[in-house]
């Protein structure tokens, strides 16, 4: 998934449908909520491309809102901060 950026779900969960994932990440560069398209998705390669391209775009854009208004409320980052030290 790193290395392609994305999640691809081929009739795992759903016997109908095709999933596709992006992350969102935050400004720590880690994934913080993820994007998900689930439905009759064509496996033809250049669709999913297509669909993938749109989700990460839109997936970007929603991360430069989260860093300009911080994707995480103060309380709750310094919670993690104290769980990691």
């Amino acid at each position: 998934i790193r290395e392609q950026g994305y999640a691809v779900d081929d009739r795992e969960r759903f016997e109908s449908g095709r999933g596709l994932a992006v992350p969102v990440l935050g400004t720590d560069q880690l994934p913080i909520l993820a994007m998900l398209c689930v439905g009759e998705i064509s496996p033809e390669p250049a669709v999913q491309q297509e669909i993938v391209n749109l989700m990460l775009s839109l997936a970007r854009e929603m991360e430069q809102h989260l860093s300009s208004i911080g994707d995480m409320p103060g309380q709750v980052r310094e919670v993690l901060a104290a769980r990691r030290s």
